[in-house]
């Protein structure tokens, strides 16, 4: 949890590096987005060492280590030079550079950093407010506005939170500069990481049923899906209940709850059960391929309308219309290949509602991330 007024962050054990990037950005951004939480995680938990691949000044952000008294003075002449750091006070100071709003670090602290000291330590040196000074670029958190501060260091940190969760990229300074395997794979192991979080995180479905109305998502809308008036996404409404089946639990035989939409009678559902079970044991492997527990997913019928499924809350929905429709009469590999697709997208809107660029990727590093363990079921089921 974070609290603004007294600007602290309390942290448990097991925590999730995600889940405090999200906490700071809550506090140094007006509005903390998917891409900032993730690009400040990615930092918090990257060794110096990375970091200053990356092209980040973390020796400029540590904090200054008050040197030792100096020795007696000598009957020698000295002469000071511009660059050589100067006592003041108890805390020595070096020159500060060309990269405004880092506090300056002496020489001696400079040369005992331990190069795999984690970037936690940075944040704990450093003074209050100084990463709200580094990336305060993205959307600033003390003006109404929400206005965007035009700085250099402002455009490198931009470019690079736009593109971390998505592609590896060079590191920032040198776009001349290739990127190391060991930082791709770093980027590629954060994404996954971060995917298999969210994935798990999903929630059991309401035994009551879902009930949500009509909802417009301003988005940029790939083509052919349904737009409003103002250019919006249109999220269709859902309204379905429970039904109780033939085993009067409301649920199939492997333990799959069961829904009916308000707008058409249950009796679809009374005749036709038995498909009803057939689909479950395909969303069931389903479940299985991406280490789901069973009470995160839920079949429901709805003639209406062009939704095959559906999140919320972080449950899944599957229309059984379109099982009959296309699956009913030959569950093949075609069949599962269909559903393997249709949850993952289903699961990416774990992390985002709309379906915008960042769900496509998602969708795809899904699709990508539990293709073996979708093989393997395949195979045990024998229609590899």
């Amino acid at each position: 949890a974070a609290s603004r007024q007294s600007t602290t962050i309390f942290i448990t054990s097991n925590f999730d590096w995600f889940d405090v990037g999200t906490a700071i950005g809550g506090l140094i951004l007006k509005r903390c987005q998917l891409e900032d939480a993730f690009f400040l995680s990615s930092i918090l938990e990257a060794p110096l060492d990375t970091l200053r691949s990356r092209g980040f000044p973390v020796d400029r952000v540590l904090k200054p280590v008050a040197p030792p008294p100096p020795p007696p003075p000598q009957p020698v002449a000295m002469v000071t030079k511009p660059h050589e750091m100067r006592a003041n006070g108890n805390t020595a100071r070096a020159a500060t550079g060309n990269m405004e709003g880092f506090p300056a670090a002496s020489v001696k602290s400079q040369s005992k950093q331990k190069p795999k000291d984690s970037a936690l330590s940075i944040m704990k040196s450093t003074s209050g407010g100084m990463l709200g000074k580094v990336l305060g670029g993205f959307r600033h958190g003390n003006d109404g506005g929400g206005s965007i501060v035009k700085s250099p260091l402002h455009e490198k940190l931009r470019k690079r939170v736009v593109h971390t969760h998505l592609n590896p990229t060079p590191r920032a300074g040198n776009s001349n500069t290739p990127s190391s395997p060991e930082n791709d794979a770093h980027l590629h192991n954060s994404l996954e990481n971060m995917l298999h979080r969210n994935i798990q995180s999903s929630r059991p479905v309401d035994s009551a049923g879902v009930r949500s109305p009509e909802t417009l998502l301003k988005t940029s809308l790939p083509q052919g899906l349904e737009c409003g008036s103002e250019g919006c996404e249109v999220i269709p409404q859902q309204n379905i209940h429970p039904f109780k089946g033939p085993y009067n639990n409301y649920k199939t035989r492997n333990g799959i709850s069961v829904f009916y939409a308000e707008s058409t009678a249950s009796e679809f559902l009374s005749h036709n059960f038995e498909a009803v079970d057939q689909f479950a044991v395909v969303i069931q492997h389903m479940v299985h391929v991406y280490q789901l527990k069973l009470a995160t997913v839920a079949i429901y019928y709805e003639p209406n309308g062009n939704t095959i499924a559906f999140n919320s809350n972080k449950a899944l929905y599957f229309n059984l219309r379109f099982f009959v429709a296309l699956h009913r009469g030959n569950i093949d590999s075609a069949c599962y290949s269909y559903w393997y697709t249709v949850m993952a997208h289903e699961l990416a809107h774990n992390l985002v509602s709309g379906h915008n660029k960042e769900h496509g990727k998602f969708t795809e590093s899904i699709v990508a991330m539990y293709l073996p363990s979708f093989v393997g079921i395949l195979s045990q089921i024998g229609l590899s």
